[in-house]
């Protein structure tokens, strides 16, 4: 189960990451917006407490790299979507904080795509 949950969220992280390289301006949009729409910051939250718990609940497992790694996706999902639900403000506040220009973001897609290729990969 490892394998296939390290290659789904290895893809995902190679095609966000390639997204925030090549385009820039959506990153810093998608951010801008979805701090305007509360209803989907609220549905979002929704799905990805649900996704990120139920990953934590059936794949809890610390024992090497890519266990660890795909622990910690579900870790950091369930926690991103309870903050999302319970106060979305404070997540994209931290989200302004880390990325304060779009100069920022393809440094972040750069590292997010090299998660992604060694989930997939090694």
């Amino acid at each position: 189960m490892t394998e296939l949950l390290a290659k789904v969220f290895g893809i995902y992280m190679l095609c966000g990451g390639l997204g925030m390289v090549l385009n820039q301006g959506m990153a810093m949009r998608v951010l801008d917006e979805y701090e305007d729409n509360a209803m989907l910051a609220y549905l979002t939250g929704a799905i990805v407490l649900m996704a990120g718990s139920a990953l934590v609940l059936t794949h809890n497992l610390w024992g090497n790299w890519k266990e660890i790694l795909v622990t910690l996706c579900g870790w950091g999902a369930a926690i991103e979507g309870a903050i999302l639900l319970i106060y979305a403000p404070a997540l994209m506040k931290f989200a302004k904080m880390l990325v304060p220009s779009p100069k920022i973001i393809p440094i972040f897609g750069i590292g997010t795509m090299a998660l992604g290729a060694a989930l997939l990969f090694l």
